[in-house]
């Protein structure tokens, strides 16, 4: 997502409301979708998928087997990414400095934190929440009572941050690298330029999995050395990066695209290709995400505000 605040709300309205032509693309299976205003973040937790609408202020619940809307919770300006944790459903809110976490039985607010510098990414582990905060450039660890505790810096323009059993890794898509952090000690390591705009992460095993937007590419990078093992092109901005029972989902901006993969660091290989839609590729203009859940893969689609429902 783009730095400046003002710029990435004007964007959002101007996305919204683009009425261009849309590029051709394969005519898609026909999916379940519900509508949301300008969405990015996704994560399932009591049985709902959740959406942060950016242009609203706003998380979405809709329950998972049937569509049904089970709540929508004002959060603040600009909400970007949402995370499930403790029973609870976290979500950074770009626009106002805060993460706050809502109940998901309720919908009330149950944590408030302070955390300015344009909170992004966001994701637990070793007993903890922890957000990018992108303008700041740092990574900040929150105990789950809500409490700030220390900060990590980072490079230039980190945005989105994973856990494994052994590290934090964030992505910095300006820099290009992948930054390896010890939860314990605070020690961070650096790789070397890994490709032009990397952005979602997820962790397997020893290997992290880095979606590179900007260079249109897929990458294995072994955790311990972070070295690339695997290249693969992807079409139509490869952006959000999913693990779910061994099986690897990529989502695309572009249609939204979701790609299903097979999880092998020495060569992974498209398995199924699916567009959801007719949106151009976002030009970092905004992201997509992507959640699984119930049998079916749920996309965030940016800028034709709705999210997408494929066969799982």
């Amino acid at each position: 997502m783009r730095t400046a605040a003002a710029g990435l709300i004007l964007l959002l309205a101007a996305c919204a409301g683009s009425s261009g032509t849309a590029p051709p693309h394969p005519t898609p299976t026909a999916v379940a979708s519900f509508r949301v205003g300008a969405p990015v973040g996704l994560a399932v937790a009591a049985g709902q998928v959740w959406a942060a609408s950016s242009d609203t202020g706003t998380i979405v619940g809709r329950d998972v087997a049937t569509g049904r809307l089970t709540h929508t919770v004002q959060v603040g300006p600009t909400p970007l990414r949402v995370l499930a944790a403790g029973g609870l459903v976290w979500v950074s809110v770009f626009g106002a400095g805060r993460v706050r976490a809502v109940d998901p039985e309720s919908g009330r607010v149950v944590r408030d934190v302070a955390v300015p510098g344009q909170p992004e990414g966001l994701a637990a582990g070793f007993g903890s929440i922890w957000v990018v905060r992108q303008a700041a450039r740092l990574l900040t660890r929150i105990s789950p009572a809500g409490r700030v505790m220390q900060s990590q810096p980072l490079g230039s323009e980190p945005r989105l941050v994973t856990t494994s059993t052994r590290s934090v890794l964030v992505s910095d898509f300006r820099d290009g690298t992948l930054n390896r952090i010890d939860p314990a000690s605070g020690r961070r390591v650096v790789s070397a330029r890994l490709c032009d705009g990397p952005q979602g992460l997820a962790a397997a095993g020893t290997t992290v999995w880095v979606a590179c937007t900007t260079d249109g590419r897929l990458l294995a990078v072994d955790e311990g050395t972070l070295h690339i093992t695997a290249r693969l092109p992807l079409s139509g901005e490869p952006d959000a990066v999913r693990v779910v029972s061994g099986r690897l989902f990529v989502a695309a901006t572009e249609g939204p695209t979701v790609y299903e993969m097979s999880a092998d660091p020495a060569a992974p290989r498209i398995l199924r290709r699916q567009p959801l839609g007719r949106a151009y590729a976002l030009r970092d203009q905004a992201n997509v995400d992507l959640a699984v859940a119930g049998g079916r893969v749920w996309v965030s689609s940016f800028s034709e505000g709705r999210v997408a429902v494929a066969p799982g």
